[in-house]
């Protein structure tokens, strides 16, 4: 039984093995994270944002465009010594902005760009995981599916038996209440399993995109993820979560506006040019034109955007804090998830087993009673459905971890 368990352990919790599952089309994970990136509304919105702060950028490095005027109209001098005409005057208008400015505008576009490009990254990597984890699910569902049949099928077999010996007197009909009793309670659990893989399932379509996922057969699993030590991921989240990359990039373009306010003070400069004609004259001016910051001197707008830095420095603050704190955590579960799988693998299912043939054998020589051997099997089903659930939470802290590293595969 030990060799069966450990097998099923390994093909219910993705060890690149198959868990079958009675439905029509099979999936692998590679092609559920591509259905969930080409239906998921939440990613198609991040790639919107970047494409809309990649227009910023176009937008920010735009030249302004000139302007002209052009008037006419009938001259009539107040005395006879003027001649009646016509007279026509042109005026061109080119605004510019000084290199500080423009450049000021176009980093504080290209840095919303990157923070929309981290966020991007960030939702496909929240994705990717959200895919992973409903995976999981499924293969965790089914795998206690698979083991209420298999309680099923052995206490029904028990109760076979004690059966045949009451019929020919040879036990009593209390253990063929009790058998009975154990074999209703494993359908139930068998009816409960098959209604969690049901809402696995539906849970796996929503994530994906999948308009009927009952009809979805798990083909392969979710490798075993091996975390290197706490230290290296750390680092890993301090370089690579796309959370902590997009406020740094905020940080960085909120820094940006704010010299941008300040060179605005000088927003407008602009040449002037000029030509007039008269009946008799022609008249040509060259001009430039300069704002005086006198009465406005943007200190609200300054103000506000010094406001902007701050907010954003402590929102980077607060982000590495908590996120680091999450990473301690999922960290600290995946090891208490780890060390209980391996008291159970190590331990616990084979003293289980060997307590369960000893029950067995004694039963079968009348030295104990059914409720032993009912006892027996119930810690045995126990202990496995613990180390079920244990890699199902090693796998899910391991993904979670995942996502917080930004990993997109």
């Amino acid at each position: 039984m030990m060799g069966r368990t450990r097998g099923f352990v390994v093909l219910a919790l993705g060890l690149g093995l198959a868990v079958p599952a009675a439905a029509e089309r099979p999936i692998r994970l590679d092609a559920a994270i591509a259905q969930a990136r080409e239906r998921n509304p939440l990613l198609a919105l991040a790639r919107a944002e970047q494409e809309q702060a990649d227009a910023a950028t176009i937008t920010a490095r735009q030249f302004l465009n000139p302007s002209l005027i052009g008037a006419a109209g009938p001259l009539r001098g107040r005395n006879s010594s003027i001649d009646e005409g016509t007279a026509f005057r042109l005026q061109l208008s080119q605004p510019f902005q000084t290199p500080f400015l423009r450049g000021a505008r176009r980093r504080a576009a290209e840095s919303g760009l990157d923070a929309a490009r981290a966020s991007a990254r960030g939702a496909d990597a929240d994705l990717v995981a959200d895919v992973k984890s409903a995976f999981s699910q499924v293969l965790l569902a089914q795998g206690l599916l698979e083991l209420s049949q298999e309680q099923l099928a052995l206490l029904s077999r028990v109760r076979e038996g004690i059966e045949r010996k009451v019929r020919v007197g040879e036990g009593p009909g209390l253990d063929l209440a009790r058998a009975e009793t154990e074999v209703l309670n494993a359908r139930r659990d068998r009816a409960e399993a098959r209604v969690a893989v049901t809402q696995a399932k539906l849970g796996l379509g929503t994530v994906i995109g999948e308009p009927d996922p009952q009809e979805l057969a798990i083909d392969g699993g979710l490798p075993l993820i091996e975390l290197p030590s706490r230290d290296d991921l750390r680092q890993r989240l301090a370089d690579g979560n796309p959370r902590i990359e997009a406020a740094r990039r905020d940080v960085e373009r909120a820094r940006h506006q704010l010299s941008l306010e300040k060179h605005k003070r000088l927003d407008g400069l602009g040449f002037e040019a000029e030509w007039e004609r008269e009946p008799e004259t022609d008249k040509v001016y060259l001009g430039l034109r300069v704002p005086l910051p006198l009465w406005n001197r943007r200190r609200g707008e300054i103000a506000e955007a010094v406001a902007g830095v701050r907010r954003a420095e402590a929102l980077l603050a607060g982000r590495e804090m908590a996120l680091g704190r999450e990473l301690d955590s999922l960290y600290n579960r995946y090891q208490l998830a780890q060390e209980q799988v391996q008291i159970i693998e190590q331990g616990l299912l084979q003293e289980a087993n060997r307590a369960l043939r000893g029950a067995e054998v004694a039963y079968r020589s009348g030295e104990r009673g059914i409720l032993e051997y009912l006892d027996a099997q119930r810690t045995l089903r126990d202990i496995r459905l613990d180390q079920l659930t244990e890699r199902g939470e090693m796998q899910r802290a391991g993904i979670e971890i995942e996502r917080l590293a930004g990993s997109t595969r």
